[in-house]
C-alpha cells in the first residue's frame, strides 16, 4: 500500500488518541519507524519528482503542469520510466536523465517544436542537454536529486 493511500486510510480520531495518553506514545512510536522502514514504490517517487517540477514550472511562469492526479497518462508513464532509469543506473547523471527522456520521447515519436504540444507530439527540449536553458537543465538536476534523496 503507497504511503499516500497509507494516510488517506487513517482515522484521524482514532490517531489523537496517541497524542492524548502516553501510554499510547510507545505503540506510536512504533508505528512510525515501521511506516519509515518501507522503501517508496517507484510510481510515488515519480508523483513526488512530478509535483516538484510542476512548482517550479509554476515559478518559471509556466501553468500548463496539471497536477499528478490529473496528468494524462503518458505524463505519468514518462515519469516512472525517468525514475526507474535512475533506480537501474545509480551513477546517472543530470544530462543522462535528459538523454533517456529524450530517447523515450523519440520512440513514442515525438520530434522538436518551438512549444510543447502533446497532440502533435513536439517538444522545445527536444535536443541535446548541453543546448538546453539552464532553467530546463536545472529540472533533470532536481529530478536526479529526489529520486536519490527518496531511494536511499
Amino acid at each position: 500500500m503507497s504511503i499516500l493511500a497509507k494516510f488517506q486510510q487513517a482515522d484521524p480520531h482514532e490517531d489523537q488518541r496517541y497524542f492524548r495518553s502516553p501510554e499510547h506514545w510507545a505503540e506510536n512510536t512504533q508505528a512510525i519507524k515501521r511506516f519509515l522502514e518501507e522503501p517508496m514504490k517507484t510510481e510515488e517517487i515519480a508523483r513526488i519528482c512530478h509535483e516538484v517540477n510542476r512548482a517550479y514550472c509554476q515559478a518559471m511562469g509556466d501553468g500548463s503542469q496539471p497536477r499528478w492526479e490529473d496528468a494524462p497518462q503518458w505524463q505519468q508513464d514518462s515519469a516512472i520510466t525517468g525514475v526507474a532509469y535512475h533506480l537501474a543506473h545509480p551513477d546517472s547523471t543530470p544530462a543522462d536523465s535528459h538523454k533517456s527522456w529524450f530517447a523515450e520521447k523519440e520512440r513514442d515519436g515525438w520530434t522538436w517544436g518551438p512549444t510543447k504540444d502533446p497532440g502533435k507530439k513536439q517538444h522545445p527540449c527536444f535536443v541535446e542537454h548541453a543546448l538546453l536553458p539552464k532553467e530546463q537543465q536545472a529540472k533533470d538536476y532536481i529530478f536526479l536529486a529526489i529520486v536519490r534523496a527518496l531511494a536511499s
